[in-house]
């Protein structure tokens, strides 16, 4: 089965499918969806460090989008309100990990993560750098640590 590219998202095409979301089109939600998942998923991935957190974290942040579509305004682009949406969810979770004494799941030592041009050598000191870096950012309050990855990295 082939799946339809998402069209390229516009203001004036998200606030279209907003308005169809808010009349109850489901294909109105998988469009939003086809069109912003990527760029949110790696904004979540360099806040977390993970693919797997991202994955969630996206999946949640489309989640409570959705649920609180109504409070859209379309002062912003739609892509703007989704990251705060995606950057809160994500500060409840990492404040709730670190409630619970649990930590992230940094670096993955997924070959999938190491592009084709590296060498072998080259990926275990870019997973190392990850990794220490995500160490510090493990000690930092979930706010500071939004601040940065957001200022920093993003």
């Amino acid at each position: 089965m082939m799946v339809k590219a998402a069209e390229p998202a516009t203001r004036e095409g998200d606030m279209a499918l907003v308005k169809r979301c808010l009349q109850g089109e489901p294909g109105a939600q998988r469009e939003l969806f086809r069109r912003h998942f990527d760029r949110l998923l790696a904004s979540l991935y360099r806040v977390t460090g993970s693919r797997h957190d991202a994955e969630d974290l996206a999946q949640e942040a489309f989640f409570e989008a959705f649920r609180s579509l109504r409070n859209y305004e379309g002062r912003a682009l739609f892509a703007t309100w989704l990251d705060t949406v995606a950057m809160r969810v994500a500060f409840r979770r990492i404040k709730s990990q670190r409630a619970n004494s649990a930590r992230l799941s940094l670096v993955q030592d997924n070959e999938a993560d190491v592009p084709a041009d590296h060498t072998a050598e080259s990926a275990l000191w870019a997973r190392e750098g990850l990794r220490k870096l995500y160490e510090i950012l493990d000690g930092f309050s979930p706010g500071t640590r939004l601040a940065f990855v957001l200022h920093e990295i993003e």
